[in-house]
């Protein structure tokens, strides 16, 4: 996967990150924090049954960029 430079990141709208992490994530620039705010995927169990939800995680810099498409 070919990434775009960081600093060419668009600041309107949501995109794909790389945040050094092995995956890919969600990302939109926050204005309130001036950081990145992300996306990271956990779980866990309810009443027996698997839970699965998004939490905010936030990021001074990403490594580089794609469009989401």
């Amino acid at each position: 996967m070919k990434w775009n430079n960081p600093e060419t990141a668009p600041k309107d709208r949501v995109i794909i990150a790389d945040t050094g992490y092995p995956w890919p994530c969600l990302a939109i620039w926050s204005e309130a924090t001036e950081d990145w705010a992300t996306t990271m995927l956990e779980a866990s169990m309810y009443e027996g049954k698997p839970d699965v939800y998004f939490v905010t995680e936030y990021e001074k810099e990403i490594k580089g960029w794609r469009e989401l498409e």
